[in-house]
């Protein structure tokens, strides 16, 4: 991860050059980028919060910070800068690249496509842009749109045919489009011997065309050239059942077992080769095990679901029947991030300070270094007259991701509360700079500067 993170960071500085900016804040991005190879990513934010604070409505300051906080590991945060680099909005090619895989590595696919989408056809996206845009249409399951995009990526890189066919034919098998899919397969086997992921695709579609002799063949292939391959030996256990060969089913898929030992349906198709031989015992113990995954496969899917119908009662204004839903996720799995962030807030909204402080503990045990946290905590702390917590919290989280308006604006009063008003000061001139828009900001400020601007 920390590879591809500053890979992205040096490519997207790279195309910096060509900026009008006063030279004297360029400079805190190449500051910023050196602390980030460096290792050190807090004096990184530092450098790329300074550039924010003069730049506001300059996308890049958030997207490398954003990518800093993915090489830090912590991408929560990193979904914080993403979200800022998403209300500004990319102008660039090149930018909605850089956004789109931000977003991808913080598991939002949908909304990466939906960044990377408008450019598709602009001259300035280029081949990685449009195969990045194709697998995030692929994980959507829109496979017209992910074919549409594969053909532009093969027009502007034509030297990488079996990259692209191995894709397509996986898109179209996927699709149940399976004369496509064994062309593009066949492409890829007839030039190239060795490629066992295209010996796979085959046996799949031949399997799915009714001519388990042939998909027998063709995982043989794959598994010859990838022996622990898990998906491969499954396909062969598969294709050999439909053969009666049952025995060497059950070696295949055994291998398989071993080799992903997670796997929910490498079990169910192993217990039935098992129950075909005549070994019940084990068969039995097999789907044991494939009833367990599954049914922990399909409690985090009714998990994700239930944190999607919440956030869409957020959304709506139904304030009470989301708390009910992200209730009932904690009950299934009470380290839900989402889960007790989300009740926090509702708490907050609806002034039940001690109710919103029980979910902010959890939080802090389940990731204490998460600055959104330390912020929510230094206002409960701050609305409990604690001031000498919620300055602790609010520098944390200040530490943290400096870049964040809402907490530099807290952090101010805090410190105005305490007396340390030339402290107040800056953070309300911090404030005011990250988010000018936000009239609340600038009055805080102009009340203790005495209308003068922040400098």
């Amino acid at each position: 991860m920390k590879i591809v993170a500053a890979t992205l960071t040096c490519l997207l500085l790279a195309g910096m050059h060509a900026s009008h900016l006063q030279s004297a804040t360029e400079d805190q991005l190449a500051v910023g980028n050196d602390f980030a190879k460096a290792g050190d990513f807090e004096q990184a934010l530092i450098a790329f919060d300074r550039f924010k604070q003069k730049n506001p409505g300059d996308i890049r300051s958030y997207l490398l910070s954003g990518l800093v906080l993915v090489d830090a590991g912590r991408l929560r945060d990193a979904a914080g800068e993403f979200h800022g680099a998403l209300l500004i909005g990319p102008q660039t090619a090149d930018h909605a690249l850089t956004l789109a895989r931000g977003l991808e590595k913080v598991d939002r696919p949908v909304i990466a496509s939906s960044v990377l989408s408008p450019f598709e056809n602009d001259r300035g996206l280029d081949a990685q842009g449009l195969w990045l845009l194709a697998t995030l249409y692929q994980r959507q399951r829109r496979f017209d749109e992910a074919l549409q995009v594969l053909r532009l990526y093969e027009e502007k890189k034509r030297a990488d045919g079996e990259r692209v066919n191995l894709l397509r034919g996986q898109i179209q098998l996927e699709a149940g489009q399976l004369e496509g899919a064994m062309a593009s397969f066949e492409q890829v086997a007839q030039r190239n011997s060795m490629s066992a992921s295209a010996f796979d695709g085959l046996s799949q579609v031949c399997r799915l065309g009714n001519n388990p002799e042939a998909a027998e063949r063709m995982s043989q292939r794959a598994v010859e050239l990838e022996p622990q391959n898990p998906e491969y030996l499954q396909n062969l256990g598969i294709a050999l059942k439909l053969l009666g060969r049952n025995g060497e089913a059950v070696s295949a898929l055994e291998r398989a077992a071993k080799s992903d030992p997670e796997t929910a349906r490498f079990y169910f198709d192993l217990g039935d080769a098992y129950r075909k031989v005549g070994k019940m015992p084990e068969a039995q113990t097999a789907m044991s095990r494939y009833q367990e995954r599954l049914a922990d496969q399909l409690s985090r899917q009714e998990l994700t679901q239930k944190l999607t119908e919440g956030e869409e009662l957020l959304e709506a204004g139904r304030i009470e029947p989301a708390a009910k839903v992200f209730q009932q996720v904690l009950q299934n799995d009470e380290q839900n991030w989402i889960a007790h962030n989300r009740l926090a807030k509702i708490y907050f909204r609806l002034g039940q300070l001690q109710p919103a402080y029980n979910h902010l503990s959890s939080l802090l045990d389940i990731d204490s270094e998460c600055s959104e946290t330390h912020f929510l905590t230094a206002f409960y702390w701050y609305a409990e007259k604690d001031l000498t917590r919620a300055k602790s919290h609010a520098e944390q989280a200040r530490r943290l991701r400096p870049g964040n308006p809402d907490l530099r604006n807290l952090l101010g009063n805090v410190y105005l509360a305490q007396g340390n008003r030339s402290q107040a000061l800056e953070e309300f001139a911090a404030a005011t700079k990250l988010d000018p828009e936000r009239k609340e900001f600038r009055i805080m400020y102009e009340s203790i500067a005495g209308g003068t601007e922040p400098q």
